[in-house]
Parts: structure tokens; sequence; C-alpha cells
């Protein structure tokens, strides 16, 4: 394979960085200091912003505004993202990869011609949570005629308090277990019977606001149907493989934003104080993120070729990755002493942030089980 980037793939990456660094990067100490309604409006203003740039629209069809671009291209502009503002590259991450490609894949002409392009341009925001696990499902839904009604808690749904529209995964019958047939709906946020709770208030990444939504008694059409009754599972999985190589970009944006901030605070009048074995951290720190990097660009390569290993190489860099952003982020915050111990510092916040990154998806030890799962199979 070739790593070698194209020369419109760099200078999309370069105006990313550009734009960011002065419309976005004053905003991220904000963003996770502030209010939730102070955030809101942030957010929604920062996705707005960036979706001028067609970064929103990437991997969508041009038809609905996107601009079809590629997964290296993906991998490039988002690590500038999240480096530059994590809680954005997440909301981004939750409405236009986890709601947009759902919709993209396996919604009706009706249904992507109502979302996507509002998706894109930044007018709609995209809420949605995946339960990797159907017995884990809490709503439920219930066939009453021609319309469907909803029953219950979806738990730490992404963008909810800010959500336009909600993607939501129900079970279909009333059976316990992991055989529970599951159904997806996507469903506007002001449908009767909906309830957003307060956000919830995080470790990391405060800016994704994040609430549980009540479903009581919330009545939908056989539109809101996404994909076929009982592909909920189909879907949620999909979903996960997207979730795997988005979570592992964030990862690689706070691990780089982690490593350029450790070298500035040594610029900062503190190289005195750097030592051998601290310049060593240093090394190890370009080792783990050119690495975490490349094994990106390797399963965004297989996707592109339909490998069939292309899950197993995704896994494989959300597991390294994530790995990678808590010791870098732990070292720099050791590097800085007491100067990084200080709530509201740079080394304190992308400490916090890179904890999300190890809880928000399949967990790394799921990801394991699939990946030795592959190796073994090989060997029967």
């Amino acid at each position: 394979m070739n790593f070698e980037l194209t020369d419109a793939q760099k200078a999309y990456q370069k105006q990313i960085r550009d734009f960011c660094q002065v419309e976005i990067t004053p905003k991220t100490a904000i963003i996770d200091q502030s209010s939730f309604e102070q955030a809101k409006e942030l957010i929604r203003d920062n996705m707005k912003k960036i979706a001028t740039l067609g970064y929103l629209g990437m991997r969508h069809d041009a038809v609905y505004g996107g601009t079809d671009g590629d997964s290296i291209t993906q991998i490039l502009t988002g690590e500038e993202l999240a480096r530059l503002c994590p809680a954005t590259y997440m909301a981004a991450e939750v409405s236009a990869r986890l709601v947009g490609m759902a919709l993209a894949q396996f919604g009706t002409a009706e249904q992507k011609e109502c979302y996507l392009p509002g998706i894109i341009c930044g007018d709609i925001i995209g809420g949605g949570v995946v339960v990797p696990d159907a017995s884990k499902v809490s709503v439920t839904a219930e066939k009453k005629g021609s319309t469907w009604v909803l029953n219950g808690l979806a738990q730490m749904m992404g963008n909810a308090p800010v959500a336009d529209v909600m993607l939501v995964i129900a079970a279909i019958d009333g059976e316990d277990g992991i055989d529970r047939r599951t159904t997806a709906f996507i469903i506007d946020k002001d449908t009767a019977g909906i309830a957003i709770s307060p956000p919830l208030d995080k470790l990391g990444i405060r800016g994704l606001l994040i609430a549980n939504v009540d479903f009581d008694a919330c009545e939908v059409s056989e539109n809101a149907v996404l994909g076929t009754i009982g592909s909920g599972g189909e879907i949620a999985d999909q979903i996960q493989r997207s979730q795997c190589v988005g979570i592992a970009i964030a990862a690689l944006g706070i691990s780089v934003a982690s490593m350029e901030e450790g070298r500035e605070y040594f610029k900062r009048g503190n190289s005195l104080h750097l030592t051998q074995m601290k310049s060593f951290k240093f090394a190890d720190m370009m080792v783990m993120t050119d690495l975490s990097r490349l094994l990106l660009y390797q399963a965004a390569w297989a996707e592109e070729n339909k490998d069939p290993e292309a899950p197993v190489l995704a896994s494989c860099a959300n597991v390294f990755a994530r790995d990678a952003v808590r010791q870098i982020s732990d070292w720099v915050l050791e590097l800085e002493g007491t100067d990084g111990y200080v709530k509201g510092s740079v080394a304190e916040r992308l400490c916090r942030d890179a904890r999300f990154c190890e809880t928000y998806g399949s967990i790394s030890e799921s990801l394991k089980n699939g990946i030795a799962a592959n190796i073994l199979k090989k060997y029967k």
C-alpha cells in the first residue's frame, strides 16, 4: 500500500488545520468549562462552521451535499479537528457518521432527502447511542395499527440535548436474551412522548453533550423505521464498526495535542528541567502517535479495497490508539508536574479527554476478543 498523500489531501488537511486554529481552537477551553446552555450554542456554531468546509459531508453522496471523501481524508481531517477541539470532533462524529451514515446506508429515499442535506450543512444535528448487546436494549417498540409505540430509557445518547433528530434502536418483542429482535427508528426530537434529561456532567470531552432520553408512549409512524423491521442489530453492528475508527481518530488527535502541549511547556522557559529521561518520553510519544496513525491508514486502505480483514484492522488501530492516548496524556501531566495538575490547564483537560476515549463505544477487552478470535480461527 502507498501512504503518500495526494496534493488534494494535503491541501484539505491544511485548510482544516488553518481554519480550525482560528475559528474553533479559541473556544475549546471555553466549551470544556462553560455551562451546558453555553456549550449547546458553541457546539452548534462550531458544527455550522466546519460544515462550510465540507467536513460533515465527507463519505456522503454529493446529491445530498456531500463531498464523497475517501477514508484517508477522513482520518487526516478528523485528526486535525480532534487535536484542536475533541468535543466538536465527537459531536460531528455522532451526527454525521453515527446518524448520517446509518441514514445513508439504510434510509429510504424520503428519509435521506429529509435529513441528510441538513446534517451535512450543519442545520440538523443527529443524536444517537449504540447498544452493543441486544440484551441490553432498554427501549421497546410495539406495533399498534399503523403506528409504533416506544417506551423505555435510552441511556447516554450522544448529542441528545442539542439534537434535532435521534437514531433509536428498540426491541420489538417481549423476550429477554441476546436473540431479541430489534428495529432502528429515526425520530424527530419534538415528537410527543420524548423527555430529555439534563446533560450528564462528565469527566472528559465535556462539550459532547450526553443525556438520557425517556420514551413514554411515544408514537411514530411506519415511516420512522430505519432499514427493515428486525434489522436493528445489523445497523448497530455497522455503526459500531464506523465508531471503532472514529474513536481511534479521536485518540490520535488527543495524543498529538498532548505531545505538542508537552513540547510547548518546555519551550515556555522550562527547558532546564528537560532531563534525558524526560526527553526519552517524547521519543516514545512520537513512536506511539506515528504507529496509531499508520494503523489507521492500514485499516482505511483495507476498507477502501474491500479487504475482509478491514474490521479486525480497525479494531487493532482502536486498541492501540486508546492505549497510546492514555499513556501519552499521563506522561505529559507527569512532565509538567504541579503546573499540569492545575484545573483548567491544557494538560489536565487533555488527560480527562483521553479517559473518554477508553470508555466510549466498544471497550478494548471486547475488541481484543474479536482480534483473538480472528487469529485463532486461522489455526484450526
